[in-house]
């Protein structure tokens, strides 16, 4: 895969790979081709982890609420997280 375009599905390896490829180039070689996409590998894993939070956090409430309509127990999420925002909404008062 990384033969012909460069890309890699692993980040690590790709960022690896592409800083090896600019400590191997000649003095007089343009950088440009090689480090162009050196952010993608640095940039996309963070986003990535932001949109998987977001979903979690989404499919979560959901869950909730479906709960709340069959009239069953909050899940252990749940309780742990309205624990926590009434400690957080106590420590606001004081």
């Amino acid at each position: 895969m990384t033969r012909g375009s460069g890309g890699c599905l692993n980040p690590a390896l790709g960022f690896a790979q592409s800083t090896y490829m600019l400590g191997l180039l000649p003095s007089g070689y343009p950088i440009g081709e090689f480090a162009k996409y050196m952010w993608v590998y640095i940039v996309m894993p963070f986003a990535g982890a932001a949109l998987s939070a977001v979903l979690y956090y989404f499919h979560a409430s959901e869950e909730d609420e479906y709960r709340k309509a069959k009239g069953l127990e909050p899940s252990e999420y749940s309780k742990a997280q309205n624990a926590h925002k009434e400690a957080y909404s106590q420590r606001l008062q004081q």
